[in-house]
């Protein structure tokens, strides 16, 4: 769990809604009870000072992780 965004107290409590953290993540639950995951209502992700597209971690293959 996340405190909030550092020295951002407006971003923090827009994040945060009756307990939860809104990540903008999107997504459904099958029949099944199968989560799957479609989209972002944010297409950047904001990591150490670095903006990085969603779309080039998805598109990252993991066999060229070790």
């Amino acid at each position: 769990m996340t405190l909030g965004y550092w020295n951002n107290p407006e971003e923090t409590a827009a994040i945060y809604r009756n307990g939860w953290v809104h990540t903008g993540d999107v997504g459904y639950l099958d029949s099944e009870g199968y989560l799957f995951f479609v989209g972002r209502t944010k297409d950047i992700i904001r990591r150490s000072g670095e903006n990085i597209a969603a779309v080039e971690i998805e598109n990252t293959s993991w066999s060229t992780r070790k």
